[in-house]
């Protein structure tokens, strides 16, 4: 996360996750219009996908924790730095992940953990929780510039 938040701060133009985050209400109430004017749904089945449409959820750029400098420090103390030693530094790293995993089963799922990490160039929709993901990796050139049409 510290990474990202680098990332966050030199890369990211500012506005870019207000832009981003209009973007998915337009796309939302485009196909809440369109769904409302299908002709093949019935009435029941319309309804059930309007409320769906309204309710996806949305995680743009980066988690809002990344800027908390107190969480980042948390994040990178629970993993052992080894000195000079940057394979063992990865694999405590892994180690790290694998273990806080592990921690989490049989608890509720959280739906707004962020999963993968922000810098990651990627966006898509993720149906088991209902939510676009906009990754800030891909909310630059030459995937997206808040001056194109």
């Amino acid at each position: 996360m510290t990474v990202s938040r680098l990332y966050t701060d030199y890369v990211l133009a500012p506005g870019t996750k207000d832009n981003i985050s209009e973007m998915v209400s337009q796309i939302k109430t485009a196909f809440q219009e369109r769904l409302s004017k299908n002709l093949f749904l019935d009435p029941v089945t319309k309804q059930r996908s309007i409320w769906k449409v309204g309710n996806i959820s949305q995680m743009i750029a980066y988690p809002d924790e990344i800027s908390d400098n107190n969480y980042l420090f948390n994040k990178s103390t629970s993993v052992a730095q080894a000195s000079g030693q940057y394979f063992m530094s990865a694999v405590n790293h892994v180690i790290n992940g694998n273990t806080e995993n592990l921690q989490k089963l049989g608890k509720p799922v959280v739906k707004t953990e962020w999963e993968i990490a922000p810098t990651v160039v990627n966006a898509y929709y993720e149906p088991l929780y209902n939510e676009f993901v906009f990754l800030e990796g891909i909310l630059n050139s030459p995937f997206f510039d808040a001056g194109w049409p």
